[in-house]
Formats: C-alpha cells, structure tokens, sequence
C-alpha cells in the first residue's frame, strides 16, 4: 500500500506568516522565531516555563487572551498542553506554515526551480516510457527530491521523535500512524518521502533513514 500526502506534493514553508487569529483548534502550529516563551498565563507578564525554537510544533487548543504587539506584531495567545500542564505562546510568532530552516528564501527559490525542472522530465519520461517498463504510479510524478530531504531532517528533531515514539507506545500504533496522530510536518515528509523512495524512481537529494523503524 502506498504511502503519500499532500505534503509532497506541495511544499508548505511559504514565508507568508498566516493570521494568527486564522489557527484553528487542533491545528498545528509553527515557531516562526528562534526563540518563542512559553508563559504560565496569556500575557507578557505571565511567568515563562519554556520556549519553543524556530520549527518547533504545538497543537492549537484555543486562540484566548487580550491582543498585544511585540516587534511590531499584534496578536492574541495560543492555548497548547506544554510538559502536562497550558501553556501559552504569542500567535505572532506560529504559523499554519513550517518555516524553512536548513535553506535560505533565495536558496529555495533555486531549488523550487530545479524541483520544477526534474517533475516536468519525469512527466514527459512517463508519456512515452519504454516498452519493458511498467508506467510509473501516478503520485511519484509528484514527488518534489530536491531540498526536502535537508529540512525534514533539520525540523523533525531529537525532541520530536522522542514524543512519536511515547505517543507510539501509549497508544500501541503503528509508526505511520504515530506520526500522522503527531502531526509535524517535517516528521511527516521525512517518513513519507522514505517510503515513496521504495515506490518510485526519482532522483534528489540523499536522505537518512527515518529515526523510528517498523
């Protein structure tokens, strides 16, 4: 059975930030900042009990609190579970959208580019493929190999997998489906991308095994 989603055929890390305000409940979310403060309370002055670093996850519980700027960003609160117990983070810092972090915006544009170029080969190949070979499946012609690899890998951290692997054991999922229940994109591409990797024959850039086995 084949494993695919969206996120290969789309790449998300647009660096248009959404309105916080458009979070929905049980979405996730994205640190945009290299670091984000984690309060006790949804306020400024709201004691910290930890921080987020750029790429890290939070599942929305409720956007709350009063509106307030920082660094020119006005915004309310999102509501998560942080270690067991609320947390808060400035939603002018999250996004719907996971943030680029092992390439530049002028590095992604060159590899969009060069990701376009492969798709539009692989399309064509499959139009006229050869005699003894069987037409590829139609979402390998989706798979984007060029860039990917190096931001899964830098956005699905030790941290992550940490929390995959209890969510795995607690629930007694499988590992496909510990990952979709924790919802990071980066965890998610990385797993998928291995897998389409077994499916399909396309090139791109090397990517390591996926940290947690079958």
């Amino acid at each position: 059975m084949k494993y695919f989603s969206i996120l290969l055929m789309s790449f998300a890390a647009s660096l248009s930030v959404q309105a916080a305000e458009a979070l929905k409940p049980g979405e996730i979310a994205y640190s945009t900042v290299a670091v984000l403060r984690i309060r006790a309370t949804p306020d400024l002055k709201g004691k910290q009990i930890g921080k987020l670093e750029k790429g890290d996850s939070l599942r929305v519980v409720q956007i709350t609190g009063d509106e307030v700027t920082v660094d020119e960003k006005k915004a309310r609160w999102v509501e998560f579970e942080f270690n067991g117990q609320k947390g808060y983070a400035f939603a002018g810092f999250l996004s719907s959208e996971w943030p680029l972090l092992a390439h530049s915006a002028k590095q992604w544009t060159k590899i969009e580019k060069k990701n376009a170029a492969d798709l539009a080969k692989r399309k064509k190949a499959a139009e006229n493929p050869a005699p003894d070979e069987p037409a590829p499946f139609s979402e390998c012609l989706n798979v984007s190999g060029y860039g990917y690899p190096a931001e899964y890998e830098a956005g699905c951290t030790a941290r992550k997998i940490d929390a995959i692997r209890k969510l795995q054991k607690s629930r007694d999922l499988s590992r496909n489906d510990a990952v979709n229940e924790y919802g990071d994109a980066y965890c998610r591409g990385w797993l998928e991308h291995e897998q389409a990797g077994l499916n399909c024959s396309f090139g791109g850039d090397n990517l390591k095994p996926f940290p947690i086995s079958d």
